[in-house]
Order: C-alpha cells, then structure tokens, then sequence
C-alpha cells in the first residue's frame, strides 16, 4: 500500500444560503497523517465527505495525487473511509464484512452468488484471491481469530477493527477516517490511538483524520489542520499549533486545560504590560491586546519583588497535577489556572490560602485586536517562546 497526495484549491461549499465551506487551500503531503480538528459545526467532516466523493464542491478543485478528482464518483478516487458508527453487517461473518469491498469491485453479479457462482468461469481463483487480501487485512489488524465470527458476537473495539479492515483491503492510497474512536470507551480509545498511529507508520497510506478530541490529534498526527466556522486557522505540527498559536481562537481550543487570557496593553514605546506582566518588548502594534498564558505556565514561586500574590478558589487534584483556579489580588476581576506537578502542590485549595506567582515573558502569547498572533521585534527584548526554542 502507498499513500498518494490530497490537494485542494479554493474549496467552498454551500447548502442553500448557508455557506459550510469558504475557498479552502489545503496540501496533505503522500504518506502524511493529517488531523481536521475542530468543534462540531465546524466544517470539518463536510470537507472530509467533499475529498471522499460524498458532495460535490461549490468552488474549487481537489487532487489526489496527480489526478484532478472533483468530477470523479467516489469508488473511481482510490481511496476508502471509516465512520463514527461501525456500519457493520450483523448476519455477516467478519470474513464477509471485511470481504465485501473486493466481492462489490471485482466479483459479477453471477459470481456473487454462494453455489451457483462457482460454476462461472474464473470464479474460483478469483475467491482464493479475496481470500488471501482479507486474511492478509486480518493479520495486520490482528483479528484473523475473529473472522469466522458475527459482529454481534464483538467488542466495541474488535467491532472498530472490523471497521479498518473493510476500509484497508482494497489497498487505497488514502484512509478517510470521520471521528472513528468516538463510540469507544476512554481506555480502548487510548490503546486504538497507539495502534492507528503504529497501522500508519507500517503501511504508509495518506491518513486524514477527522475529530473534535484534541488528545487524539495531538498524539496522532504528522499535522494539525485548526477549523473554526468553515475556514483553516493553522496547520502545522502538534507542537507548533500548541505552542505558537497564530491565532487567537486556536489558542483558546487547543490545550488540556483552558489558556488563561489576562488583558495586556502595549504604550507608546512599544512596551507590554497587564496585570501580572513586568513591561517587555518592543511590539509595532499599539493600544489594547490579549495575552494568552497557559497553566503550566504560571510558575507558583515563593514571594518576592517579581512576584503577584493570588487567592485560591480550588484546587482541583488530577493524581498527576494539580489545577489552581486562582484570584489576582491587585486584580480581583482576573481568574486563572496554575498547574503545578502534584509533588509540588502548595495549597489544599481552603479559600483563604495565599500563592505567589510570576509570568514568564518567553511563554506569553500575545494576541492583537484582530485575533492574530504578535512577535516581539526587539531582540534585546525577552523572546517570545516557540517549538524547541527561541524565535
């Protein structure tokens, strides 16, 4: 099996007034694991259905590879895709449901057929070669056990694999995958992460992966494609997307815990400053922003000049970490979260206790008026922080 490479050009789409899709440009590289990640309602399983074949686009082109497919049905795109629901045939075999893509493409209507249909010519070796595809899928996925089986005799996460066998035994080049982990419980769902990302390094096929779980786009992704209201906000690495948003919206969606946003004002030299922040930078924008802080990244110090004291509303004890949900003391109007390891932990979370706390100017994003992304200029200024460094 290999990949091939996805390509879309000033994509749109329309249903009725409404518009789902606005001119969307998009390069999925053959062999990539791309992630369309995004809140519901935001486009990202209409623009999976437009690469499929499902829809047609309003505007625009899409590729897969060298080809040119907007005109092309779905089953003529060499590609295949898997379902939020398993979609499975229940008086079927796990054999026949896997077997069923090859028997609908290859097999005549004569041939299909359980008794009758071995007396057409060619038949035979054509069912030795099905055959041998599914038991080959079944051996990749590790179900081959499972094959005689119905899938009401199945787990939810043998069910799922069923589901990926289906899709993978036509060999496509690219893997369309609609928030396939959705129905799964919180354990399987980690364990099917680790084996979608293993299946993906093996085989080497174009996976587009659709989902709203930033966990599952974080772990398994190459790229990150960020939607918001039909339009792409950033594609780029897991890092790179948590750690340099370009936008603000991305930066309030992704991360385990919500980003503190704290009001910031650079003056007329250029300088930051906002509750908790010592004046930096050198920026070309002036007037109000937004500043963006993590809660790891909220150091929980002893007192000292640098420091701005806080009250604890909760603290919330996840085993590993601690949350603090905090109040400014000369800024009462600001909440935030600190999370420390929980080794670390220097509260109970009584509402009386006291914390100090400092903001580190390297893990400051920045934000202007119109939601984008600002960098310091100056490079005698404290560096803004970026993937593996400095900027």
């Amino acid at each position: 099996m290999r990949g091939q490479s996805v390509r879309l050009g000033g994509v749109s789409k329309s249903f009725g007034a409404k518009d789902v899709l606005d001119h969307l440009d998009l390069e999925v590289a053959a062999g990539e694991f791309l992630t369309l990640l995004g809140p519901s309602g935001c486009g990202k399983s209409t623009l999976l259905r437009l690469i499929a074949g499902l829809e047609e686009p309003s505007t625009g082109r899409i590729a897969i590879g060298e080809r040119r497919v907007d005109d092309l049905p779905a089953k003529a795109r060499s590609l295949a895709m898997v379902f939020q629901s398993y979609a499975l045939y229940p008086h079927m075999s796990v054999f026949d449901n896997i077997a069923m893509p090859l028997v609908m493409r290859r097999m005549s209507f004569a041939q299909r057929f359980p008794v009758l249909g071995r007396a057409v010519p060619g038949s035979g070796s054509l069912r030795a070669d099905i055959r041998r595809a599914v038991e080959r899928t079944a051996d990749i996925l590790e179900i081959g056990h499972l094959l005689p089986r119905l899938p009401g005799a199945l787990s939810g996460g043998q069910r799922q694999r069923v589901a990926l066998g289906r899709a993978l035994v036509a060999e496509p080049s690219v893997f369309l995958m609609d928030e396939p982990l959705s129905n799964l419980d919180v354990q399987l769902r980690m364990q099917m992460r680790t084996e979608l990302a293993e299946l993906h390094r093996r085989l080497g096929i174009t996976f587009i992966y659709v989902t709203h779980d930033q966990t599952e786009a974080m772990t398994m992704s190459g790229q990150v494609a960020v939607m918001m209201d039909g339009a792409l906000l950033q594609i780029g690495r897991p890092a790179e997307v948590y750690h340099q948003p370009k936008d603000l919206r991305v930066a309030r969606f992704v991360g385990q815990y919500p980003i503190n946003i704290l009001p910031g004002d650079i003056d007329a030299e250029g300088r930051l400053s906002g509750p908790g922040i010592t004046p930096f930078g050198r920026f070309s924008t002036r007037g109000p922003v937004t500043v963006g802080l993590r809660p790891e990244d909220v150091e929980v110090v002893n007192a000292d000049a640098g420091t701005h004291a806080a009250r604890v509303l909760h603290a919330e004890d996840h085993g590993g970490d601690v949350l603090y949900n905090l109040q400014l003391e000369d800024a009462p109007d600001i909440q935030l979260r600190a999370r420390v390891d929980a080794k670390e932990r220097r509260a109970q979370g009584a509402p009386a206790e006291r914390l100090h706390l400092r903001f580190p100017a390297v893990a400051l994003h920045i934000f202007g008026p119109d939601g984008q992304r600002l960098n310091v200029h100056s490079k005698q200024a404290p560096q803004l922080r970026s993937v593996g460094g400095t900027v």
